[in-house]
């Protein structure tokens, strides 16, 4: 009885001490090319948090989180070739997270996230894109037996879900000089 009670002890930390701490990585995987480009030519893409006094819950006031955030928001509009170079437009993207929950505990872990997205003509100062995407990334209980390995893949998957939410909301609009 002694023996299997250290086996599994045993077994129990060697499974879980071979878990690591995914890192915090929003980079979408796969995007594929815009089929509506923007006529419009991004120049500033800017990333933090929205005032303390709008803020939900948030969980995520880390702050390297805006920067890694930005990098991903970045590679996405790169590689999705969602805006052109030389348009005669020229705009300004903002992104201000409004709230991230993460999860406490549980065997599903889900954070869910909220962030608001502009985007403003610079010639004209009109904001032609102004909205809340809400997201929420999963993860449950057979990615990881440990709860903080979960949570911080909950925490990537929300981001990169956000930003394929932009990406789609995006595709689906069209901009125009009278902006």
């Amino acid at each position: 009885m002694k023996i299997k009670t250290i086996t599994i002890i045993f077994l129990t930390t060697f499974f879980v001490g071979c878990s690591s701490l995914p890192p915090l990585d929003f980079m979408v995987e796969n995007i594929d090319q815009s089929k509506n480009r923007k006529d419009a030519e991004l120049k500033s893409l800017t990333v933090g948090f929205v005032p303390a006094t709008q803020q939900g819950i948030n969980d995520c006031l880390n702050p390297v989180v805006p920067g890694i955030f930005k990098e991903a928001i970045q590679d996405a509009f790169n590689r999705s070739l969602i805006f052109k170079d030389d348009a005669a437009i020229k705009v300004n993207v903002s992104a201000k997270i409004i709230t991230c929950d993460l999860p406490a505990a549980g065997i599903a872990m889900r954070t869910s996230l909220a962030t608001r997205y502009e985007i403003t003509n610079r010639s004209t100062g009109n904001v032609i894109f102004n909205k809340v995407i809400s997201s929420q990334g999963v993860v449950e209980f057979g990615f990881s037996a440990i709860g903080v390995v979960r949570m911080q893949e909950s925490t990537n998957r929300a981001f990169r879900n956000n930003i394929g939410s932009l990406l789609w909301e995006l595709e689906n609009m069209s901009f125009s000089l009278n902006e």
